[in-house]
């Protein structure tokens, strides 16, 4: 039987053991703790890749060399600069799912595709939607910072004025991770498994592995 509850940061779809989690990047740690509390996971997976993985535990250090400096990387860093102006942990959520299952020896699946294979495929997009994402950038700079989007605005606007950045960052992923959930639930099938994405995700997401 699947249940459904929707607060300002989370939205969550559960359906016999697995439970789907909608998040921002910005949801705040002690909604993530909660959530997995109640739910008592064995299995975490996280809309994370392993490149994202070293990033977060330190094995690959951002501040040299290997800094992204891709179009994504940079509204990535901007968002970072936000949320630290406004005492908010950028990606708290994966961080906290991932640092709660390493610490309490429960399995961790990372779901998502590899980030410099995104950054590959981003580098062949046309002229015209590169030039598209640096205005929007230029643009977020002098915005503040919004913990809540309305993802469904955000999808159609990407579909209608980037369709190949839509196809890159949201299609392709979408039908990568549904694909990397639905591998973890059938080979661990008495296990419950909680996954956390981000909720411009976890609609198609859902709607791919047939959980309505």
């Amino acid at each position: 039987m699947a249940s459904q509850d929707s607060s300002m940061q989370l939205k969550t779809k559960q359906i016999n053991n697995l439970m789907i989690v909608g998040t921002t990047h910005l949801t705040p740690s002690c909604e993530i703790l909660k959530i997995i509390d109640e739910f008592k996971p064995t299995i975490v997976g996280l809309e994370l890749c392993p490149t994202r993985f070293k990033v977060f535990i330190g094995q690959i250090n951002t501040t040299n060399s290997q800094k992204d400096d891709s179009i994504i990387g940079q509204i990535t860093e901007e968002t970072k600069k936000k949320a630290t102006e406004n005492n908010i942990d950028y990606a708290s959520d994966q961080k906290t799912a991932m640092f709660y299952a390493l610490n309490n020896n429960l399995k961790l699946v990372l779901l998502d595709k590899d980030i410099n294979e995104i950054n590959m495929s981003m580098t062949k997009i046309p002229l015209e939607e590169l030039t598209y994402l640096q205005n929007e950038l230029l643009k977020y700079k002098e915005q503040k910072l919004e913990k809540e989007v309305n993802e469904e605005e955000v999808i159609n606007t990407m579909k209608r004025d980037i369709p190949n950045v839509f196809k890159i960052l949201v299609e392709e992923r979408n039908e990568f991770i549904a694909n990397k959930i639905k591998e973890c639930v059938n080979e661990n099938k008495d296990k419950r498994i909680i996954v956390f994405i981000g909720k411009g995700h976890e609609k198609e997401i859902r709607r791919l592995l047939n959980i309505q």
